[in-house]
């Protein structure tokens, strides 16, 4: 369905070409579910002297596969260098864009709150997704608060040295439970589609071992959670690193380049919220 504004543009879809070697590769899917649910809302750009798409391939592709055929389309005069840069730059533009984590959960809260599935389901958000960017805010959060006391803070490559206290870690609270030490719903879901896919024993098995990435960690309630532990638990758990006792062992293990990054993540956080 275009929407009624849009509809003075619809072309029919057999004319269109989609553009060749395309180097976007989009998720139909979910452009198939937020068309059924909103409609065609913004036109796509085709060249006039050819009909090849430069902006909106997935979106022709959707269209087609749900049956239509018409299509909203605002047509250019471009030449062939012009044409190749303006699909460029449409894509670079949306890939080179960020998000405010914080407003973006608020809002996937809010179509939520709705109580509306069909709604929810279109956006291509689940409550997994939220559960990850909560997790990911909290222990941005934790960092956050972290570096703003660490007195070694302008010295990034450093992080790790003598020159920072040892964290004192003791038992304040009751033992958190396992479960919510981590979420593995994302895991989960990745694990399903890779065991019914029909695809080669061996990259099964690298892609099972690669799922372990969707694991999200709650590093506030495991730092609850150390102190609970036998000593050969506690060791094993800082040679994960999954707490950091020793800042000698950090810098001998790599783990202070994973600290800079966080470090430089931080300040790139705090930078946004300065200038937005």
């Amino acid at each position: 369905m275009i929407v009624p504004d849009l509809q003075a543009l619809a072309e029919p879809i057999e004319i269109l070409v989609p553009m060749p070697n395309n180097p976007r590769r989009g998720n139909i899917e979910a452009v198939i579910k937020s068309l059924e649910q909103f409609g065609q809302r913004k036109p796509i750009v085709v060249r006039r002297r050819d009909s090849v798409v430069l902006s909106g391939n997935h979106t022709l592709a959707a269209a087609s596969a749900l049956g239509w055929t018409e299509i909203a389309v605002v047509w250019t005069d471009d030449d062939e260098a012009t044409g190749s840069a303006w699909a460029l730059a449409d894509n670079r533009t949306s890939d080179l864009g960020t998000y405010d984590d914080e407003a973006l959960a608020e809002l996937i809260e809010q179509v939520a709150a709705a109580d509306n599935a069909a709604l929810f389901a279109a956006t291509s958000y689940d409550e997994s997704d939220l559960e990850e960017l909560r997790a990911a805010i909290n222990n941005l959060d934790d960092l956050d608060g972290y570096a703003a006391t660490d007195e070694a803070d302008e010295d990034i490559g450093n992080l790790y040295t003598t020159k920072i206290g040892t964290p004192v870690y003791e038992i304040v609270g009751d033992q958190p439970a396992i479960s919510d030490l981590f979420m593995r719903d994302k895991e989960r879901e990745l694990l399903e589609e890779i065991k019914s896919a029909d695809i080669p024993k061996d990259v099964k098995q690298f892609l099972t071992v690669a799922a372990s990435r969707h694991i999200v960690y709650d590093f506030r309630k495991i730092a609850e959670f150390y102190p609970h532990q036998t000593p050969d638990v506690q060791r094993l758990m800082e040679r994960s690193a999954l707490v950091i006792i020793d800042f000698d062992d950090a810098i001998k293990n790599g783990f202070v380049k994973l600290s800079t990054r966080l470090d430089a993540l931080v300040r790139e956080a705090r930078e946004h919220h300065a200038t937005s």
